[in-house]
């Protein structure tokens, strides 16, 4: 049992020590909120460019280069000065919204089967219920889920090395 954990714990490291591949990561500064928002090599972002216009594209990055100031994706290359904007998904007003319109979308339905094989009245309450639920959790999911800052108005974006440098070791000299 002992011998499982050591070997466990030694694979971990192991796994952990090659999985990390660098420290350059791309910091989203928003205005007046403490913690900024990272994103490292292999996580996506929605931006817009100021190349492609009034269009959201979502971007995976595959390396960040510090001191050109570009982000390599799987189908090009992004300077930082071209994104104008940066959006962001909250996935609890997102999941919140998906429960509310399913819910929605059930009251409607089962209320309207069970209005045609029982004796069962549709009333406007009914209706209201499923409506009102549904059109919550659709606003929900597409506006108070999603983030939109404006780069240069309230965030700021920069690539940042946080690696620590390697340590000098002060030579010795013999007289």
């Amino acid at each position: 049992m002992n011998t499982t954990k050591i070997i466990l714990i030694f694979l971990s490291f192991f796994i952990l020590n090659f999985t990390i591949q660098s420290q350059i990561v791309l910091q989203l500064e928003i205005k007046n909120e403490v913690e900024a928002v990272k994103f490292y090599p292999g996580s996506t972002i929605k931006i817009k460019t100021r190349s492609f216009g009034d269009e959201w594209i979502t971007k995976k990055i595959d390396r960040i280069l510090l001191e050109e100031n570009i982000i390599l994706t799987e189908d090009g290359m992004l300077n930082l000065d071209d994104i104008s904007h940066v959006q962001l998904y909250n996935g609890r007003a997102g999941g919140v919204g998906k429960l509310l319109s399913v819910f929605g979308g059930g009251w409607l339905l089962y209320g309207g089967l069970a209005s045609l094989f029982s004796d069962y009245k549709f009333t406007w309450g009914t209706a209201a219920i499923g409506l009102v639920s549904g059109g919550v959790g659709l606003f929900f999911d597409k506006v108070v889920s999603r983030k939109k800052y404006t780069i240069g108005k309230n965030a700021h974006l920069r690539i940042l090395d946080l690696s620590y440098p390697a340590p000098v070791t002060p030579s010795i000299e013999k007289p």
